[in-house]
């Protein structure tokens, strides 16, 4: 391919340049409105792109809009439905793991965890957390003096594993 006529290009105009192929047949491109001074065959930059009229059928656009329309619902219901994560826990358990993320969170802000440590301690601590809801639903709702203790145990374990992983010579 060979040009034809050059035009100066100017940032976020289209300007036409005529372009011989193998064939002889003249064919136009434009340079792009994004004024990267690129030439384009089809382009499809924000400003260039055809519009949703042009390449979507009107059956096509009303299932996408249901289907928009139904996400927005979902979304408004969950954040309606009066749940609210419990930002005061009253038991020890709770309370030891609020504290145990707290810890977590700041060995990630200060550099002291490494994201492989933090991946690997919050794994425990969501396999810990998963247990104790399974005991939980199984005595509906509350945990025998023996579970308690388990769990208690398990979070001395992962207390420690914590205070590990923070204080070895790892650092991000």
């Amino acid at each position: 391919m060979f040009l034809t006529s050059k035009q100066p290009r100017a940032a976020g105009v289209q300007q036409p340049i005529a372009i011989r192929g193998d064939h002889e047949q003249p064919k136009q491109e434009f340079i792009c409105k994004c004024g990267l001074g690129s030439l384009h065959v089809a382009c499809f930059c924000p400003d260039t792109r055809p519009s949703r009229s042009e390449y979507e059928s009107s059956a096509e656009r009303a299932r996408i809009q249901r289907q928009q329309n139904q996400v927005s619902h979902d979304i408004y219901q969950q954040k309606h439905d009066g749940q609210m994560q419990n930002t005061n826990p009253r038991t020890e358990i709770g309370q030891r793991k609020e504290n145990q993320q707290k810890r977590i969170g700041e060995g990630i802000e200060n550099g002291s965890l490494t994201p492989r440590e933090a991946s690997r301690v919050e794994r425990k601590e969501a396999a810990l957390n998963h247990e104790t809801r399974t005991m939980r639903a199984q005595n509906g709702g509350t945990l025998t003096p023996a579970e308690k203790a388990k769990v208690n145990h398990q979070q001395n374990h992962l207390s420690k594993s914590i205070y590990h992983q923070k204080h070895d010579a790892q650092h991000r």
